[in-house]
């Protein structure tokens, strides 16, 4: 938010969500961590055995059940986000993605940046608008991509899985990994790029659009 306020590419007034977001995530993260040492230090025989016995009940094949990392990180619930869009603040995954016969992460195939991710082939207008607001856009899975599109293969379905529940096809994602929100159409991301750019325009801009 700084660097963007800096560059010239967002209003000063940005820079009040960091607290409006921060507060409350670290008070939800805190608790959280509490309740796991809790679970975790438990030194009751009886207890410690419900505690396990309850963890592999939830769990399959006998085995405890697995959970991402952003399954255990409170989202965000306030700041900037699109609070009416579906996963606005939640983690958004970290998958390992193939890209031109290489894996690699997902991030390592973007620069460190706003990144609109799509489960498929990115409308040329849809491309080109997040790129002119410096969107990176990333095309997960087959199909034509538009002019300037990082295409990529998630072959562990990651993305897929996680935007499913939502009913989406794709999230604008924030450079600190939270998505500013998802979205089930491409009419709907073009929405959501235009809530970000009211959120963040700078003041010459305003002054010359009035």
């Amino acid at each position: 938010k700084l660097d963007a306020v800096l560059r010239g590419q967002a209003l000063e007034t940005l820079l009040d969500t960091y607290t409006e977001e921060r507060r409350p995530h670290v008070v939800a993260t805190t608790r959280l961590a509490q309740e796991f040492g809790n679970i975790i230090s438990e030194r009751d025989p009886v207890k410690a055995q419900a505690r396990d016995d309850a963890m592999l009940a939830l769990g399959h094949k006998g085995e405890a059940q697995t959970l991402i990392r952003q399954e255990l990180i409170p989202g965000l619930t306030t700041g900037l986000i699109a609070t009416d869009a579906p996963l606005a603040g939640k983690v958004f995954p970290q998958p390992t993605v193939q890209r031109g016969g290489e894996t690699r992460r997902l991030d390592d195939v973007t620069a460190p940046c706003w990144r609109l991710v799509m489960l498929e082939p990115v409308p040329t207008a849809l491309a080109a608008a997040a790129q002119a607001s410096g969107i990176a856009v990333v095309q997960v899975g087959t199909g034509v991509s538009a002019p300037g599109v990082a295409a990529v293969h998630d072959p562990d379905g990651l993305l897929a899985s996680w935007l499913a529940p939502a009913n989406c096809v794709g999230a604008l994602v924030r450079p600190d990994h939270y998505a500013y929100g998802a979205f089930p159409t491409a009419a709907q991301a073009h929405r959501l790029l235009e809530s970000l750019a009211a959120s963040t325009r700078p003041a010459a801009q305003i002054q010359a659009a009035a």
